[in-house]
């Protein structure tokens, strides 16, 4: 059966679920992420558009939530759709990008920019496919993460994982060094 995932929405809650294996913590109202031990998180949106509300993906003071929801409502957001996830140390990010299977095979889009997602790719994107972009995914994900983004490509063959890997370990589940935050075909 092929599975496809058409909203954020629905992406949102199959990570919040850990269907997509390993995730950091997260939260889905202001009350509950100020009541958290987190020092410093980051804001999403689950709707498209969010990446132009301010500070979008990166990391802000948890004193600063407050504030920050208030620039996005005046923006225009809706509070019911804005999701918390803590900080990833991403001063510690050693690749990051997309995943997905064509009709070449696989095409691996990445950087190694320490920077939030959307701006490492920009700054540092390179294109890798086939082999070397399993070799490649193989000398930076820790073997368990490694066979977390393998299952999700079988159980979603036409999707793209979006994840970010790091030097250490973290999250939810041992001896992950990733975080796979999209499965998606929008």
């Amino acid at each position: 059966m092929n599975h496809q995932i058409t909203t954020k929405r629905e992406n949102y809650r199959r990570y919040e679920a850990g269907e997509f294996g390993n995730k950091l913590r997260t939260w889905e109202t202001v009350a509950d992420v100020m009541a958290s031990t987190a020092t410093e998180v980051v804001m999403r949106y689950m709707s498209a558009g969010g990446v132009n509300f301010p500070g979008y993906g990166t990391g802000l003071l948890l004193a600063r939530v407050p504030e920050t929801v208030a620039e996005w409502r005046r923006a225009g957001a809706d509070e019911s759709k804005i999701r918390f996830n803590e900080r990833a140390p991403d001063e510690r990010l050693t690749i990051q990008g997309e995943l997905m299977r064509d009709e070449h095979g696989w095409n691996l889009f990445h950087a190694s920019a320490q920077l939030p997602m959307r701006k490492g790719l920009a700054l540092d994107g390179r294109q890798t496919t086939g082999l070397r972009a399993m070799m490649l995914l193989r000398g930076h994900l820790s073997p368990g993460s490694f066979e977390d983004i393998m299952v999700l490509t079988d159980r979603f063959p036409d999707s793209v994982i979006e994840f970010s890997a790091y030097a250490r370990s973290l999250g939810s589940i041992p001896r992950r060094n990733a975080v796979i935050w999209e499965v998606r075909n929008y």
